[in-house]
């Protein structure tokens, strides 16, 4: 055979070229087959996906594409295009085998090689569907194979072998050589999940560029589960050398037993790219492992054993707090609905929401407790802050005027001790400047009183001052204080201490 040049893309343009139902004179035409004639190739390594919907189409609207089969034995035909439309017509047969079972087919014919007619059955697939990494990695394999096996039977392909393969299957060059990587350096058990989808090209790529070793270890501990970006961080931090442990980890708290957690540490690393620890940190001693937030999922199980136990005190914690919030929220509801009571009693008149809104002058919902309170049917978990619930001093100063009670009463506060009459001895001596009421015996059975202030001690001849004529007091006089005399305590008034002021 004479050697020709050929562009690959020669190859694809011919065989999507469109073809007249009435041309039966070259090497193709349309012809309808039985679809139980029709075989499947063995050769095609792409995924038959999304059968259902495609079936539902035809039905709807009818084949629009006729498959592309090639004769072979026993006057049977091999499908080169349009396994996926196979499929759906077989799903359709099932059902009205009469209407679907011929099916429109463009039947090559001809004498060309069978890496030829393979090469044509991929082109053409390739160029009807979206494909995965998986399936475009075997497809440049398969496509560069049958390029080769053209080549030694006299076909001529311009430039590179490379760029013909990635024209073909419509591929960069650097994506290629990504995929041969892969292809290449992939570990068997990461290859089975890479080529059944299960394992992303960036995941792959990142393992395939990883000693064999590594990536054994990597699988061992993570089970396929990776993330492509930590991965190649991982790796450049490998191949830089990651820095060791000066000492293997030990379990707390006695440290008597080592980590057994490394191939944890390893998983962690390979799917967490923004908090990688390299087995460094203990998980019992780490910040991610023992919180609830952002927390690592990797963590050993006596860490995790101590984060619930963690949360449990904690909650217990809580739960302690609530109650005493709780009971707090109780007496102090239970005193101001009490004030309220006292001031409804003491009200001339029932408490409208008009004179609740008088008295504290508060929010409309800060009402609505008061009358809850007023009605019984205030709920003590509600209450937090009894400075809304509480009268302005003013409107309360008010009130009481209005209403002739005391203040004390409606805080329901003690009453104040009554003053009591005191021994004018050296132990119960009146305080310096003290105002007091004096009372002694005259010896005929009568008592004698009168107001001073106290202005020295007990040992002074003059300790007294009257309060009306500001002079000394003689009355009682020194050494005579123990028997017979008493003194009481008076407040200041408002008199003597501008009298104060004045003096001074």
């Amino acid at each position: 055979m004479a050697k020709r040049d050929v562009n690959v893309f020669e190859i694809l343009d011919a065989q999507l070229a469109d073809v007249s139902d009435s041309d039966t004179s070259g090497k193709e035409r349309i012809e309808y087959i039985d679809l139980e004639l029709l075989d499947g190739d063995e050769a095609n390594f792409y995924s038959i996906k999304g059968i259902n919907t495609l079936a539902a189409n035809i039905e709807l609207c009818g084949l629009q594409q006729p498959l592309r089969v090639r004769p072979v034995e026993n006057g049977r035909y091999k499908v080169v295009s349009g396994h996926r439309r196979r499929a759906a017509l077989q799903s359709l047969a099932t059902e009205d085998p009469d209407k679907w079972r011929q099916v429109a087919c463009i039947v090559e014919r001809g004498d060309e090689s069978p890496a030829m007619i393979e090469l044509r059955l991929i082109l053409a697939n390739s160029d009807t569907r979206q494909l995965t990494s998986a399936e475009i990695s075997q497809q440049v394999e398969r496509v560069e194979m049958l390029l080769y096996q053209l080549k030694e039977e006299g076909v001529v392909f311009p430039g590179r072998m490379r760029d013909q393969v990635a024209a073909a299957c419509k591929v960069s060059p650097t994506k290629l050589g990504v995929l041969k990587v892969i292809r290449e350096k992939l570990i068997p058990a990461y290859l089975d999940l890479f080529n059944a989808d299960k394992l992303p090209e960036a995941s792959a790529y990142a393992l395939a560029k990883m000693p064999e070793t590594l990536q054994k270890d990597i699988f061992f501990a993570c089970k396929g589960k990776v993330n492509g970006y930590a991965l190649e961080q991982y790796r450049k931090q490998a191949k830089e050398g990651i820095p060791k442990p000066k000492k293997p980890l030990r379990c707390p708290p006695n440290g008597q037993q080592l980590c057994t957690h490394q191939a944890a540490f390893l998983r962690h690393d390979c799917n967490d790219s923004w908090h990688q620890c390299w087995g460094f940190t203990c998980c019992m001693e780490c910040d991610r492992a023992m919180r609830d937030y952002d927390a690592c999922p990797s963590a050993c199980t006596k860490a995790k054993a101590a984060k619930t136990a963690k949360r449990a005190a904690e909650k217990d914690k809580t739960e302690k707090r609530r109650e005493k919030a709780a009971a707090k929220n109780q007496a102090a509801s239970e005193t101001v609905s009490a004030f309220w009571h006292r001031v409804q009693a003491a009200s001339k008149e029932h408490l409208s929401d008009r004179e609740i809104s008088s008295l504290t002058n508060g929010a409309s919902y800060y009402h609505v407790d008061i009358r809850h309170m007023l009605d019984g049917t205030f709920k003590a978990t509600d209450y937090s802050d009894g400075s809304c619930t509480y009268p302005r001093v003013d409107r309360f100063r008010q009130f009481c005027l209005d209403n002739h009670v005391s203040a004390d009463t409606l805080l329901n506060l003690p009453a104040a001790p009554l003053a009591q009459w005191q021994p004018l001895d050296e132990d119960h001596w009146p305080a310096d400047q003290q105002l007091v009421i004096l009372r002694w015996d005259n010896a005929l059975g009568e008592w004698y009183y009168g107001t001073a202030r106290c202005v020295g001690c007990y040992s002074d001849l003059y300790p007294f001052v009257d309060t009306d004529g500001g002079c000394e007091l003689e009355e009682p006089s020194h050494g005579e204080y123990d028997v017979g005399y008493w003194w009481m305590p008076l407040p200041l008034t408002g008199k003597e201490n501008q009298h104060e002021s004045d003096e001074v």
